[in-house]
C-alpha cells in the first residue's frame, strides 16, 4: 500500500507534465524503508523533458518464499518489516561459485550505494557468464527480468540512451536468456563447457525516433529555459509539498494495516477454538476490501500502466508452486516406496550373506580339515620314507592337493557371486552411451529374435527384475532401440566382409520377387564349406538384368565400406570380391542369364587391376582366368517338371476329349481356366474343399476329418497346403488324391447342392481319364520327384549329380517306352536311394483294372516322354558331351563352393515375407539388417571375438548409423528417379481398331491370293517354289507365313514364323524350312472328331466302339449311397493287394489314340533332342571347348579306329566304359571289332555293331589329348583313278590352333628338306571318317 501510494503521489496531475526529481538519486524512502527503482540509474543526468516512467522506477520487491507474513507469538510487526527487507547473499561460498564472473570482475551485489565502476566491452559477455548473473539474479527480492538488466548495465557498456529502450532491451535479453537456458538442458555433459565459452548475443539497439512536435518543444525550452526555471522551481516546491501530504495518508494506512494484521493474527490463534468469529472476520475483510478498492480506483484513474498482469503472474506463480508442492509429495511416496523395496532387498541380502558366509565356514573347515589331513599325511610320509615309498601314496596326496586347488578355486566364485549380489545394479549408460553388453543384448532380441523396438526394454528389464533381481540405471527408449537394427546390419556387413577377405572361388546366388507391388532383389555367397553368407535383400527399381547388376553392386559397395574409407578403396576392394567370384548360381530364367553375361563381362573388366602381370599372361590363360562357371538349381528342375506335367496332360486331354467340355466344365456356374488342365484342377479344387489352409468361405476341412475319422481312419489326410509349398506339390498331392478318391466322391455327394465349390469336385471326380491322371503323377511323385530331391539334398560335390542327372535321363527314356514297370512299381531310380513306402504308395501301385492301368501307362509314358524335353533343356550342361560332363580337376576346385539348389534365396524371401507382414511400418534397411543378422547368425560370430574385436566392431557400427540411413535414402530417391524414367520411355499403345485388324487380314488374304494361295503339304510348296525366281519366291514365302501367323492364329513356337534372326533377314532356304515346318505342325494338331460325339456332361458317357450310348438321364434308385449315385462302388478294403479306388462300369475309361500319343512321343524326343545340341554347344562355347563333333557311322566298316563308350550289364546295372576300337575282322556274315578300354591295357572282341544298334555303343568327340603319341591310319584319295588308299603314321604333336596335327608317315620317302613330316587337320578328317586311331 505505501509503494502504490508514493507512485500515485509521484504521478502529475491530469493536463500537466511529468518532471523527474533533481534531488532523487535512484531511490525513495518511505518511513526509512528504501525501494530501489528499476532498472538503477549510475551518476546518470536528467534532462528537464525526460518523462520518468512510474511502473519502471517504482517496482515493487518480490517477496522471499521464505518470509512469513503473520507474526508469530510474541513478535511485534517491526520483526515482519525486517524479514521484508531485501538481504542480498554475501556469503563466501556463494561469491566462490561464480567463476567466470570473478574471472572479469564483475559486481553482482548491485545497490544504490555501489561505487561505479569502469564499463566492460560487450564481446567479453558469454553464455557462462550470463548463466551465474540469472543464476544470482534469481536469488535477490527484485523480479528477475530487472535483476539481470540492472547487473548488465551496471558492469557493461550497453549502448542505451532513453528509457524506452531499456524496458525494451531488459525484455529482449530476459527471452535470450531463458532460450539459452533450454538449449543447454539439450546438451550432453561433454559440449556444455565449449558452450559457456561461446559470446551471448545481445538484442540490437536502435535509436529512439524523436517525434516533430517533441523536437519543437525542446527548441523552445532550451529557448526558454532561464524563464522557466522559477515556474519550474515553484511547481517542484508544490509536488513536494503534495509528497509531504501523501506521506501523512501512507502513514495513516499503514496503521490501519497494523491493526488488519494484529486481528488476522488473532484469528489465527483462535481459529481451532473460535470457529463462530470466522464471520466477523469476512465481514471486517469485506469491509477492508470496499475501502481497498476505492483506493485501487484512484490509483487506477492516476496510474499509467495495468498492474493486472502482475497479479496473474502473482496467481500464475502460486499455481505453479502448488504443482511443485504436489510433484514433490509425490516424488516423496515414490521414493519412500523404493526405500522400503531397498530395505527388503538388503534384507534379502543379508539373509543370503548369512547363508553364503555359513558356506563360505564350512568350506574353510573343510580347508582346514584337508590341510589338517595333509600335515599329517605329510608327518606320516617323513616318519615312513622308506616303508611307504609306493606311488600310490604320491598318486593319493597329489589327487587330495587337487581337491584343494578345487575348493580355494570354488571358494573364490563364491565370493565373486557374494559382491555381485551385493551390488544388485547394472550399469547399462557409460560415457554418454549405452554399453556394448546392452547394444549385443538389443540386438539379438530385435534382430535375431522378433522383437519389437517397443517392447524390448520390457522384456530386457522384466527378465532382470524376476529371474535375476537386479536393476539397471537406464534402458533404451524405442527412438533408440529403432537404430540397432541399422547397427545389427553393419555388424553383419562387417562379419562379411572378414569373411570374403580370407575365401577365393566364391558362389554367388541371386533371386528376386515382387511384394505388394514393389521388386526385390535378395543375394548369396556360398563358401568351400558349404555354408552361406547372406549379402543383402533390398527393393530395386526393376527386374532386370541390369538392375539386378547395379544392385548387387551395392551391395558389395555397403560390404567393403567403413566409416572414413576413401571412394578410391571401396571400388578396389569392390573389384578384389567380384575377381573372386567364380561360379554363379540361379535359376537359368532369361533375366538371369543376360545377367550372368553382364557380370561375366564386368569381372573380365576389373580383373587386369585386380590380378598382378595379368598382361603377361596367353590368351588361353587370360580365358581361364574370365571364365565364370553357370550352374542351376535342382529344385527349378522339379518345378519345370511340374509346369511340363500340366501341359502334357492339357495335351492329353485334348485328344481325348476334343474341344468338348467335360466334368465341372458342364457346370453353368463353373470357372474357365484355359491354362490348367482338368487334372491339375481337381488336385488344386479338392485342397480347396477339405485342407485345413484351404477355401475359407466354401471349405469344410473340419467335417471332412470327421468323416476321414469315422471310417476307422488313423492316418493323417495325405493333402498339403499350395502356399508355402511350391516345388513337389502337384505331385505329392496328386497322390494324396488319389488315395482318398473313394471317401471324396462319399463326401462330395453330400455337399454338391450347397457349395458351388464341392460341385466342381464331385463332376471332375467323376471323370476317369483326371483319376487316371492324378494316380500317374503320385507314381512320379514316389518314383521320380521324391528320390530326385532326397539326392538333392546329401552334402556332396555338385559334379556328382552328373551321373545322377545322366541315370534319371536314360530312366526316362527308358520308361517312355513301357510305362507298366512304373506302374507295377518294378523300377527303382537310384540304387542308392530306397523307396519310402506305405499306404498312399501301396494304392498306386495296386491294380484296379487293366481298362484303368492300361489308361494310366499311357498317360504315364506320356509325361515322362515330355520330362525328357525339360531335362535335355535344363540339365545339358551336365549330361553326356556336355561342359560340365568332364572337367579337370582345376575346374572342379573352383566349384567346391557351388550347391545343389537355390533353397537358401527361397527361405530369405520366406522369412522376408514374414516381416512384412509382422512388422508393416519397418523400413527397408531395418528389414535388411534383420535379415542378415538371422541368416549369417551374427550372434554366434559376435560370441567368437575377443572384447578388444568385439568393441572395435559396435563403436563402428555405432558411428556408422547416420551414413547408412543416409545412403538408404539416397538410393530410394535414385530407384525412385529410374522407375519415372522407365515410366516416361514406356510407349503409350491405345487399343488396335477393329477395322485395322481386318484391313490387315484382308491385305494378308490378297497378297495370298497372288500366289496360288494356301499352300497345304509339302509338295505343294517345292511346286510353287520352282515357277518363281528367288526374290518372288522370298516374297511368296513371308506371305503364307504371316497368313498362317495372323489370319489363322497359330502360335510362333521356336521361331518357326520369325523373317530375321539377329537383324538379318532369312534366306529362301531357312524360309521354306520354317513353312514346312509350320505345315508338319499344323496336320500334326488337327484333331480327328468324331460327329457322333457330342458335349461330355457330368452324367453323359464317352460314346465307345461296340458299347451303345445310354440316352436320357438315369434316375437313381433309392436305398443307395451317394457314392453309387455317383457312378463308384465303395467296397471296403480287406486287404493291401486289393485296390481302394474301384470305378462304376459305366464310366468311361477309354484312353486316347495309340497312334496320336506316339506322334506326340516323337514330337517330345526330337524337342528334347534339339534343345539338348543347342544348349550344349551354347555351354561348351561359353567354356571355351571346342563345338562337338561326332562322325556319322552308317557301315561296320567306319566302326573302326572310333572312340566309343561301351556300356555293359553288371548286377542288372548298365555301367558304361570308354575306349577305342583298334582292330576289326570278319567272322561269318558279320564283323567282330577289337575293343582297347582306357582303364586297362587288355582287349576283348564284341560284335560292336549289333550293340551300336541297340544304343549300347556311343561314339565319343575326339580331343587333341586322344590323338597325341597315336598310331593312325590316313585316308587320301588318289587324284588318277580316286582309289582310296589308308597311310598308316603316328601323331607327334599339335600346332597352335589345335586343329592341326603334325604326323609321321612309315611308309612315306624323305622329301627335299629331309623329313617324313606333316600338317594336316586330323580332327576335321576324323569327323568325315577319313582317319582311324589304331593303339
Amino acid at each position: 500500500v505505501p509503494i502504490q501510494e508514493l507512485k500515485s503521489s509521484l504521478l502529475p496531475i491530469q493536463g500537466q507534465k511529468a518532471l523527474q526529481l533533481p534531488d532523487v538519486e535512484g531511490q525513495v524512502s518511505v518511513e526509512g524503508q528504501k525501494i530501489s527503482p528499476v532498472p538503477v540509474q549510475h551518476k546518470r543526468k536528467m534532462t528537464p523533458n525526460c518523462v520518468v516512467q512510474v511502473d519502471n522506477v517504482c517496482k515493487p520487491p518480490r517477496k522471499k518464499k521464505n518470509v512469513c507474513l503473520s507474526p508469530k507469538k510474541g513478535e511485534s510487526t517491526d520483526v515482519l518489516m525486517k524479514q521484508m527487507e531485501y538481504s542480498p547473499p554475501t556469503s563466501h561460498a556463494e561469491k566462490d561459485t561464480y567463476v567466470f564472473c570473478k574471472k572479469l570482475g564483475i559486481e553482482l551485489e548491485v545497490t544504490e550505494d555501489t561505487i561505479e565502476i569502469p564499463k566492460l566491452d560487450k564481446a567479453l559477455l558469454t553464455n557462462g557468464v550470463v548463466l551465474e548473473i540469472h543464476r544470482f539474479a534469481r536469488q535477490t527480492d527484485l523480479p528477475l527480468k530487472y535483476a539481470v538488466f540492472n547487473i548488465l548495465e551496471y558492469n557493461f557498456d550497453l549502448g542505451l540512451e532513453s528509457e524506452a529502450q531499456r524496458i525494451r532491451f531488459s525484455g529482449d535479453v530476459f527471452c535470450l536468456v531463458q532460450r539459452m537456458i533450454t538449449k543447454k538442458r539439450k546438451l550432453t555433459a561433454s559440449k556444455r563447457g565449449d558452450f559457456c565459452k561461446q559470446i551471448f548475443p545481445l538484442p540490437f539497439t536502435r535509436k529512439p525516433r524523436v517525434k516533430k512536435s517533441e523536437l519543437v518543444l525542446v527548441t523552445e525550452s532550451t529557448s526558454k529555459c532561464e524563464t522557466e526555471k522559477v515556474a519550474d522551481w515553484h511547481e517542484f516546491e508544490a509536488l513536494k509539498a503534495d509528497v509531504e501530504t501523501k506521506t501523512e495518508v501512507i502513514k495513516k494506512l499503514r496503521e490501519k494495516c497494523d491493526a488488519l494484521k494484529d486481528q488476522k493474527a488473532q484469528l489465527i490463534e483462535q481459529r481451532t477454538e473460535r470457529g463462530k468469529k470466522c464471520h466477523e472476520v469476512k465481514a471486517e475483510l469485506k469491509h477492508m476490501t470496499e475501502k481497498y478498492d476505492k483506493a485501487k480506483v484512484k490509483l487506477t484513474r492516476l496510474c499509467v500502466r495495468n498492474i493486472n498482469k502482475r497479479m496473474r503472474r502473482r496467481d500464475n506463480k502460486i499455481k505453479e508452486l502448488e504443482n511443485k508442492v504436489s510433484e514433490l509429495t509425490q516424488e516423496k511416496n515414490n521414493i519412500a516406496a523404493q526405500y522400503e523395496q531397498e530395505k527388503n532387498a538388503k534384507r534379502n541380502l543379508e539373509l543370503r550373506n548369512i547363508i553364503l558366509e555359513q558356506d563360505v565356514k564350512k568350506i574353510k573347515y573343510e580347508k582346514k580339515k584337508e590341510h589338517m589331513r595333509m600335515n599329517y599325511h605329510k608327518k606320516r610320509k617323513e616318519e615312513t620314507k622308506v616303508k611307504y615309498s609306493d606311488p600310490a601314496f604320491s598318486m593319493r596326496l597329489k589327487r587330495l592337493n587337487e581337491e584343494i586347488y578345487f575348493w580355494q578355486g570354488r571358494y573364490t566364485e563364491i565370493k565373486d557371486e557374494m559382491d555381485i549380489l551385493v551390488q544388485r545394479k547394472l550399469p547399462t549408460y557409460e560415457n554418454a552411451k549405452y554399453n556394448d553388453k546392452i547394444r549385443e543384448v538389443y540386438m539379438d532380441l530385435m534382430a535375431n529374435m522378433g522383437v519389437s523396438s517397443n517392447k524390448v526394454s520390457d522384456v530386457v528389464r522384466l527378465v532382470l527384475v524376476k529371474l535375476a533381481g537386479m536393476k539397471v540405471d537406464r534402458l533404451p527408449r524405442e527412438t533408440s532401440s529403432r537404430s540397432f537394427y541399422v547397427e545389427a546390419r553393419q555388424v553383419a556387413l562387417q562379419q562379411v566382409k572378414e569373411t570374403l577377405s580370407t575365401e577365393t572361388n566364391l558362389t554367388l546366388c541371386t533371386d528376386g520377387t515382387t511384394k505388394f507391388g514393389h521388386k526385390y532383389g535378395t543375394a548369396g555367397v556360398f563358401l568351400k564349406d558349404g555354408t552361406r553368407l547372406h549379402i543383402g535383400l533390398r527393393e530395386q527399381s526393376s527386374g532386370s538384368a541390369s538392375s539386378i547388376l547395379q544392385t548387387v553392386q551395392e551391395m558389395v559397395q555397403d560390404i567393403v565400406r567403413s566409416p572414413g574409407t576413401a571412394e578410391e578403396n571401396v571400388v578396389r576392394q569392390q573389384n578384389e570380391v567380384f575377381a573372386k567370384i567364380t561360379n554363379l548360381f540361379g535359376d537359368r530364367a532369361s533375366t538371369e542369364k543376360k545377367f550372368n553375361s553382364m557380370l561375366s563381362d564386368y569381372r573380365s573388366e576389373v580383373l587386369p587391376e585386380i590380378v598382378g602381370g595379368y598382361d603377361n599372361y596367353s590368351e588361353s590363360e587370360k580365358a581361364k582366368l574370365s571364365l565364370v562357371n553357370e550352374l542351376f538349381c535342382g529344385l527349378h528342375l522339379i518345378d519345370g517338371l511340374a509346369h511340363q506335367a500340366n501341359a502334357t496332360l492339357s495335351v492329353w486331354e485334348k485328344l481325348i476329349f476334343g474341344n468338348d467340355q467335360v466334368g465341372s466344365q458342364c457346370l453353368p456356374n463353373a470357372t474357365k481356366e484355359t491354362s490348367e488342365s482338368g487334372t491339375i484342377r481337381l488336385i488344386r479344387t479338392v485342397c480347396k474343399a477339405v485342407h485345413d489352409k484351404g477355401c475359407v468361405e466354401q471349405g469344410k476341412p473340419v467335417q471332412f476329418k470327421c468323416f476321414w475319422a469315422s471310417k476307422n481312419k488313423s492316418d493323417p489326410v495325405p493333402l498339403s497346403p499350395f502356399r508355402g509349398h511350391r516345388i513337389n506339390i502337384i505331385f505329392h498331392n496328386a497322390a494324396g488324391v488319389y488315395f482318398l478318391y473313394t471317401e471324396l466322391v462319399e463326401f462330395t455327394a453330400k455337399f454338391q447342392h450347397d457349395k458351388p465349390l464341392f460341385a466342381e469336385v464331385n463332376a471332375d471326380l467323376n471323370v476317369q481319364q483326371f483319376v487316371a491322371g492324378c494316380r500317374a503323377l503320385g507314381l512320379v511323385s514316389k518314383f521320380i520327384t521324391e528320390p530326385l530331391w532326397r539326392v538333392l539334398s546329401l552334402k556332396e560335390h555338385v559334379l556328382e549329380m552328373n551321373d545322377r542327372y545322366q541315370t534319371l535321363v536314360a530312366k526316362l527314356k527308358e520308361l517312355q517306352k513301357d510305362g507298366m514297370k512304373l506302374v507295377r512299381g518294378e523300377m527303382n531310380l537310384f540304387d542308392d536311394v530306397e523307396m519310402n513306402g506305405g499306404p498312399v504308395f501301396d494304392n498306386l501301385i495296386a491294380s484296379v483294372n487293366p481298362e484303368f492301368d492300361e489308361l494310366t501307362v499311357q498317360i504315364v509314358e506320356l509325361i515322362l516322354a515330355s520330362f525328357l524335353k525339360v531335362c535335355c533343356r535344363m540339365l545339358a550342361d551336365h549330361l553326356e558331351h556336355g561342359r560340365y560332363d568332364e572337367v579337370t580337376e582345376d575346374v572342379a576346385e573352383r566349384m567346391q563352393s557351388v550347391p545343389k539348389t537355390n533353397v537358401s534365396c527361397e527361405r530369405d524371401f520366406g522369412v522376408f515375407d514374414q516381416l512384412l507382414r509382422v512388422k508393416t511400418n519397418a523400413t527397408g534397411i531395418a528389414l535388411e539388417g534383420m535379415v542378415m543378422f538371422k541368416e549369417n547368425r551374427t550372434w554366434e560370430w559376435l560370441s567368437t571375438l575377443d572384447s578388444k574385436k568385439k568393441e572395435e566392431v559396435l563403436a563402428i557400427a555405432r558411428r556408422s548409423v547416420r551414413e547408412q540411413k543416409a545412403i538408404f535414402c539416397e538410393r530410394i530417391k535414385k530407384i525412385n528417379e529410374e522407375r519415372l524414367k522407365i515410366n516416361d520411355k514406356r510407349p503409350c499403345k491405345l487399343p488396335q481398331c477393329e477395322d485395322s485388324e481386318i484391313t490387315i487380314k484382308q491385305k494378308l488374304t490378297v497378297d495370298l491370293n497372288n500366289y496360288g494361295g494356301l499352300w497345304d503339304t509339302e509338295g505343294q510348296v517345292d511346286e510353287q517354289i520352282e515357277h518363281l525366281d528367288e526374290e518372288t519366291a522370298s516374297v511368296a514365302v513371308n506371305s503364307q507365313l504371316k497368313f498362317r501367323r495372323f489370319v489363322l492364329g497359330m502360335k510362333n513356337e521356336q521361331g518357326i514364323f520369325n523373317t530375321s534372326k539377329k537383324g538379318r533377314n532369312l534366306n529362301l532356304q531357312d524360309l521354306v524350312i520354317n513353312l514346312k515346318l509350320a505345315i508338319k505342325k499344323q496336320e500334326e494338331s488337327t484333331p480327328q472328331i468324331d460327329p457322333t460325339i457330342r458335349c461330355r456332361g457330368l452324367n453323359t458317357p464317352r460314346k465307345v466302339k461296340g458299347t451303345p450310348a445310354k440316352k436320357g438321364k438315369s434316375t437313381p434308385q433309392k436305398g443307395r449311397s451317394p457314392a453309387v449315385k455317383a457312378g463308384v462302388e465303395v467296397t471296403p478294403v480287406k486287404a493291401s493287394n486289393i485296390p481302394r479306388v474301384q470305378f462304376s462300369p459305366d464310366m468311361d475309361s477309354s484312353p486316347a489314340s495309340s497312334w496320336d500319343v506316339i506322334k506326340q512321343k516323337q514330337r517330345f524326343l526330337q524337342e528334347a533332342f534339339n534343345l539338348q545340341v543347342k544348349v550344349r554347344d551354347s555351354g561348351r562355347k561359353k567354356m571355351g571347348l571346342d563345338e562337338l563333333k561326332l562322325p556319322k557311322v552308317t557301315h561296320p566298316d567306319q566302326l573302326l579306329g572310333k572312340r566309343v563308350k561301351h556300356g555293359i550289364e553288371e548286377n542288372e546295372k548298365k555301367n558304361w566304359y570308354k575306349g577305342t576300337v583298334i582292330a576289326m575282322r570278319e567272322e561269318g556274315r558279320g564283323q567282330t571289332f577289337k575293343l582297347k578300354y582306357d582303364e586297362c591295357q587288355m582287349t576283348w572282341w564284341f560284335d560292336l555293331w549289333k550293340d551300336f544298334q541297340q544304343d549300347n555303343v556311343k561314339l565319343l568327340p575326339l580331343t587333341a589329348h586322344n590323338l597325341l603319341g597315336k598310331k593312325v591310319e590316313h585316308m587320301f584319295v588318289s587324284s588318277e583313278d580316286g582309289a582310296e588308299t589308308w597311310w598308316p603314321g603316328r601323331v607327334l604333336r599339335c600346332t597352335d590352333d589345335r586343329n592341326s596335327f603334325v604326323i609321321e608317315y612309315e611308309d612315306e620317302e624323305v622329301d627335299s628338306e629331309g623329313t617324313k613330316l606333316f600338317e594336316y587337320p586330323l580332327l576335321d578328317d576324323y569327323i568325315n571318317n577319313e582317319l582311324r586311331i589304331l593303339s
